[in-house]
């Protein structure tokens, strides 16, 4: 029974796409450097993860097992092998950022891996519309806010550079209309340019908000995009209605702790797992398989050229 790990080649991506969620699946099919590493137990694919290849340091975007293979140690078995296989194209570090209640599995394995864990000063608020209801920082004037829906394509191109500027964005770029409750997902816009947005979305009977960005110089437009979001989510949809809000940053959490009158009940972390300790354990692996020491530096290199997953220009877990 054999189980193997390894870059899937484009001519495989199909067997595991549906192991990936939508908006990652658009994503890869853009960036060349988004790659997908896949599990195959007994020549089924069983599992996938989906790499932000960079260096010196690459982001575990996702991963996946399916349910009748969840169990047998096959997440830290992909995880270990990944890391492997990052080491030997030049990678240094691997990052991933999310909550550990939401994904107790990956952060066993980080955490006995030695990676270095640190508060992403971001996480998520969860509450009812009718929790907010009564709240009068959200009655009023949204001046200067309207629907996603409104907006143009090269306004939100505009917008979509920006953002990827600035780095770390957890939705997929660039942000389509369609994939969002459009209605209650807003933006605010001075002198004709896009400065924020907020993002909403169904997710079975219940609204996500996966994304708040802004670029706007007051912290007030913040207030305003929440204020548009609930007074129209107050209208469109039943007031038990739960909502799940996602932060991206510090200073955001902090503006919503007091917005929404409560504290942030779940926090991501960010853990970075160092590759240099591959450098030793693949210099023993080889001297006792061969029983003679070894060049790894000469080594490295043909393997890593070896063993790109694809090359440049062929063709990003809370």
């Amino acid at each position: 029974m054999s189980v193997v790990f390894d870059w899937v080649p484009e001519n495989q991506v199909k067997f595991f796409m549906d192991f990936v969620p939508v908006q990652l699946r658009r994503a890869y099919e853009n960036e060349q450097q988004l790659m997908i590493y896949g599990i195959v137990k007994d020549h089924v694919a069983v599992g996938a993860a989906v790499v932000h290849v960079m260096e010196p340091e690459s982001i575990l975007n996702y991963i996946y097992i399916a349910p009748d293979y969840r169990g047998r140690g096959l997440c830290g078995e992909c995880i270990a092998n990944l890391g492997y296989a990052l080491w030997r194209a030049g990678v240094h570090w691997v990052s991933a950022r999310y909550i550990p209640k939401d994904h107790p599995t990956v952060h066993a394995v980080f955490s006995g891996s030695g990676a270095w864990e640190s508060p992403a000063g971001c996480g998520s608020f969860r509450f009812a519309l009718k929790d907010v209801k009564d709240n009068q920082m959200f009655a009023g004037s949204t001046e200067s806010v309207f629907p996603l829906l409104s907006c143009t394509e090269a306004e939100l191109a505009s917008l979509c550079r920006r953002m990827k500027q600035k780095g770390f964005v957890p939705v997929q770029l660039p942000i389509s209309p369609a994939d969002y409750e459009a209605d209650c997902s807003c933006v605010y816009k001075k002198n004709g340019q896009i400065e924020a947005v907020l993002l909403a979305e169904r997710q079975g009977e219940e609204i996500e908000l996966p994304f708040v960005y802004s670029d706007a110089e007051s912290p007030a437009v913040l207030l305003l995009l929440m204020r548009f979001a609930m007074q129209e989510g107050l209208k469109r949809y039943p007031k038990e209605t739960v909502c799940t809000l996602r932060t991206v940053d510090e200073p955001m959490t902090k503006f919503l702790e007091k917005l929404l009158e409560r504290p942030m009940e779940e926090e991501a972390v960010r853990v970075t797992w160092p590759l240099m300790d591959c450098d030793e354990y693949h210099r023993q692996f080889m001297e006792l398989l061969l029983e003679e020491p070894v060049d790894l530096s000469d080594l490295v290199e043909t393997e890593a050229e070896s063993r790109q997953p694809r090359e440049a220009g062929a063709g990003y877990m809370n």
